[in-house]
């Protein structure tokens, strides 16, 4: 009896499990194919505050990853070369639009344990792993030798040695202090170059150091001074004004609110500077630490090709230069072929600051027309500098590219006319020649709807031929708009000075003028002047309203074929009726 009692209840249990695994076995398929397991995936990332540091000097690995770990960071591989000073830990959670994103960071203090290069090693998070980095240890300099070193001290230095005229001087104080500040001042640096162009480079830098078995908090500033001379350089002395914590236990303290105020002055650093070196240089002088030119194009187009003739389109050239201020760089001059025109737009330079070297962009935007259908060859961009990390010329260079011009769209023809010459011409070859086919009757029924709709167009076409104008030209045009010569006026002084924005206002004030009862835009004005003057109103629409910033330099053109199009329209008489009046009044 009681085994009998049991089994319904161990049957529905049974079944109970094969209908959840039947509902449940299709979703995680499912999210296995849709690759669930990478959205779990976190992907860390590695990143150190300095590339190079001298023997025990502290540096900063930061660690970071993006999404949920596997597991606690296994951090023992550090420890072979280097030492572990402090770590610390947090994470960060945002939901933006329902979008769920975590964040966790990990920053460890670390110090070499002996000069070198050295790898900081991958470190695991269970399954996860962060990149290796590289880190130069360098020995301790001379200076460090120093026995009586004070509980607070400055260091200067400049990097490179050799030195020429533009060149970048990258040049490094550094307060070193035991004791605690309060607060604190660090002056900047100043030359005996009249002209010497200084820069701040990135934000200041804290680590931990070690002199003589005595630790130091450094504070480290970096600038990149640039001489526009050739012979002696001074750089002054850096001054610091500082304000120690007090070390009496008592309340009383001679010095309120703290302890005493500390003044300290660096050593002032003198270094020849080079002239160019005539014999070795070509082209204009450069001296950089790297240099590169980029490109680009619209979206969709990637300089494969342009969409047609007469259509503008934007080539973007970047050059930038690792220890060059912006203004120190040339001009892109690139070669075009015949059939384009180029309108470069105003340049735009900008300056970016790093802890090595000071970043100068030259950015270009150039707008290309093309005046006939091919296939053309932009010439390589190449452009020498000089190196001053090998002290010897180098060329940077932007490969050729090939340039696809296809044929513009014809204008001023009947749209409708030509698409349905275009349909119906397939449609005709598909029709049996011989012998019936299936479905040739209701082709044939197409064929008789598609004639008899033809018919009936031309017959209200040609009806409305014989009637008067829908919107004949007013004889006495709208009052409250200026005369027709003062807009022409207006029109040909925007034109000759190429103000896009006054030439269109002109247009539309004509054309309002002719027709006061109409609202014409300068697309529909498109569809109702001759073919010229139509492709030079649609490049004005193209400036003023593409994505280009290029300036508008056709204006001439629009002027030449506005009176072109006038003389047309006075020698050709006007039918007694037409469908549409034509936008120029009878005279």
């Amino acid at each position: 009896m009681v085994s009998r009692r049991h089994t319904p209840i161990e049957g529905k249990s049974l079944y109970n499990q094969i209908r959840i695994a039947a509902l449940v076995s299709p979703i995680l398929v499912f999210l296995s194919i849709t690759g669930l397991p990478e959205v779990w995936a976190a992907t860390i990332h590695a990143e150190l505050d300095r590339n190079s540091v001298s023997i025990n000097e502290s540096f900063t690995l930061v660690l970071e990853s993006d999404g949920s770990v596997d597991n606690d960071p296994d951090f023992e591989p550090i420890e072979k070369h280097f030492e572990i000073l402090q770590k610390s830990q947090g994470s960060t959670t945002k939901i933006i639009n329902g979008q769920f994103s975590q964040k966790k960071r990990w920053t460890l203090t670390l110090m070499g344990k002996e000069p070198g290069f050295f790898t900081i090693p991958p470190i695991s998070f269970g399954k996860d792993k962060s990149p290796g980095l590289r880190i130069d240890i360098e020995k301790a300099k001379s200076s460090q030798k120093n026995t009586n070193l004070e509980p607070l001290f400055i260091e200067v230095s400049v990097d490179p040695e050799v030195v020429y005229v533009q060149s970048q001087i990258r040049y490094t104080v550094r307060l070193y202090h035991s004791l605690t500040l309060l607060s604190g001042k660090l002056s900047e640096p100043s030359s005996s170059d009249a002209d010497v162009v200084i820069e701040k480079l990135g934000k200041d830098r804290e680590f931990e150091t070690t002199r003589n078995g005595k630790q130091y908090r450094v504070v480290e500033r970096r600038y990149a001074i640039f001489p526009q001379q050739s012979g002696r350089l001074k750089i002054a002395p850096i001054t610091f004004v500082g304000q120690l914590a007090s070390r009496s236990r008592s309340n009383f303290s001679p010095f309120p609110g703290g302890g005493p105020v500390k003044r300290l002055r660096s050593e002032a650093i003198e270094l020849e500077v080079r002239p160019v070196p005539q014999d070795k240089v070509r082209g204009r002088w450069l001296p950089a630490q790297n240099l590169r030119i980029v490109e680009a194009w619209p979206e969709g187009q990637a300089g494969a090709a342009l969409s047609e003739v007469g259509e503008p389109v934007t080539w973007t050239l970047t050059l930038m230069a690792e220890g060059l201020t912006a203004a120190q760089l040339p001009e892109i001059s690139p070669r075009f072929p015949e059939g384009f025109k180029s309108y470069p737009d105003q340049p735009v330079l900008t300056n970016e600051t790093a802890h090595e070297a000071l970043i100068g962009i030259r950015q270009e935007k150039i707008a290309l027309i093309s005046t006939k259908a091919g296939s053309f060859l932009l010439p390589a961009i190449e452009i020498p500098w000089w190196n001053t990390i090998t002290n010897q010329m180098e060329v940077t260079r932007l490969p050729e590219r090939r340039i696809e011009v296809v044929p513009a769209n014809p204008r001023g023809q009947s749209a409708p006319f030509q698409n349905e010459t275009a349909t119906s011409g397939p449609l005709t070859e598909k029709l049996p020649t011989e012998g019936p086919a299936k479905g040739s009757d209701f082709w044939s029924w197409i064929s008789l709807v598609l004639a008899l709709g033809w018919a009936v167009t031309i017959i209200l076409w040609w009806g409305s031929r014989q009637k008067p104008s829908l919107d004949p030209i007013p004889e006495h045009p709208n009052q409250d708009l200026p005369k027709i010569g003062q807009i022409k006026r207006q029109l040909k002084k925007a034109c000759m000075q190429n103000e896009a924005q006054a030439a269109k206002e002109a247009l539309l004030s004509w054309a309002q003028t002719l027709r006061p009862t109409q609202t014409i835009s300068l697309g529909e004005l498109e569809k109702q002047v001759g073919q010229t003057l139509t492709e030079e109103i649609s490049r004005l629409n193209g400036i003023l309203y593409g994505q280009s910033s290029t300036p508008w330099q056709d204006g001439p053109r629009l002027w030449a074929a506005f009176e072109e199009d006038q003389s047309g329209n006075k020698k050709r008489s006007r039918p007694k009726a037409e469908v549409l009046a034509p936008m120029t009044p009878q005279q």
